[in-house]
């Protein structure tokens, strides 16, 4: 019987020490990348050249690609998108740029319906109703304009509002939409600045008129359906008693057309109170400035 080999521990340590096939390999492996990776210009064989190409082409794919993407990642989104606006918003823009003066209420835009308020007239309002022709709201009819009144209250108006406000319909037509050639935004516009034109001038005939009134210490009353110039004026009758008899005589002057103002529109005193010189007075505003001056000098004193 052979006797049992002793255990050689230290010999057995140094075999475990060892590397297995599995390390091998994995060192052949870095082994072979860092040649084809880091010195491909020492390597001169025909297989080094195609192991480099096969690793380094897919590494530069993959760098322009990421290029690519970052190039189309700086460009605005905003410029390949096209922003519509709605016809309100468009007429708007326009009307802020041109029309200072207007309001412009968009409540009843979903109706395809726009008011213009004046800031100056406070008794004038212009309602616009169209149409779209298009679901996005870029072509669009113009089918009705109107007068409306303004949010301001009746109640509130001062009797030079009301004076415009009867001017302003004797000088607009009966039907607005004469006033455009074409019924699209260009066309409402077209209204827009007639119609802002025509509130210009009565708004400076209504300043000159309130200049004359008060220059002339008159003042203009409204009753229940008139609006009058009023001017009251005394003179001395007669100084035989120990105080002087003074004669109140009061002057009224119905406010219709501004520009026809004439002696006609006298109330008070009746017209056959006053002398001929009357008829030589000028039609209009002027009218005013030159009678109210010396109303009495146009009275026949024999009355």
């Amino acid at each position: 019987m052979q006797p049992i080999p002793t255990l050689d521990l230290n010999r057995l340590k140094r075999l475990r020490c060892r590397p297995h096939i599995l390390d091998v390999n994995s060192l052949w492996q870095r082994v072979s990348l860092d040649r084809t990776v880091v010195n491909t210009n020492d390597l001169s064989t025909s297989d080094s050249q195609i192991e480099c190409s096969i690793i380094i082409e897919p590494i530069k794919r993959y760098v322009m690609s990421n290029k690519i993407k970052k190039k189309h990642l700086n460009v605005p989104y905003v410029d390949a998108v096209v922003e519509r606006k709605s016809a309100a918003s468009r007429i708007c823009e326009l009307s802020r740029q041109k029309f200072s003066r207007w309001i412009i209420d968009r409540q009843l835009e979903e109706k395809c319906i726009l008011m213009f308020a004046h800031r100056k007239l406070v008794t004038l309002a212009i309602m616009f109703t169209y149409e779209e022709l298009d679901p996005f709201g870029m072509e669009i009819q113009l089918k009705t304009v109107e007068v409306t009144k303004n949010m301001v209250p009746r109640e509130t108006w001062k009797p030079i509002d009301f004076v415009l406000e009867f001017h302003l319909k004797l000088c607009l037509p009966f039907n607005l939409l004469t006033f455009c050639g074409k019924g699209n935004e260009n066309g409402i516009m077209e209204i827009m600045q007639k119609i802002d034109t025509i509130c210009n001038q009565i708004i400076n005939l209504g300043v000159r008129l309130q200049q004359i009134v008060y220059t002339h210490g008159a003042s203009i009353i409204r009753d229940q359906h008139r609006t009058y110039v009023y001017k009251v004026v005394r003179r001395i009758v007669s100084r035989s008693h120990q105080y002087p008899l003074v004669e109140k005589i009061e002057f009224k002057i119905e406010l219709l057309n501004l520009k026809k103002l004439s002696y006609k529109d006298i109330t008070m005193p009746s017209l056959h109170k006053f002398s001929e010189s009357i008829h030589s007075l000028p039609n209009g505003v002027e009218f005013l400035n030159i009678f109210l001056n010396n109303p009495l000098m146009y009275l026949n004193m024999n009355e």
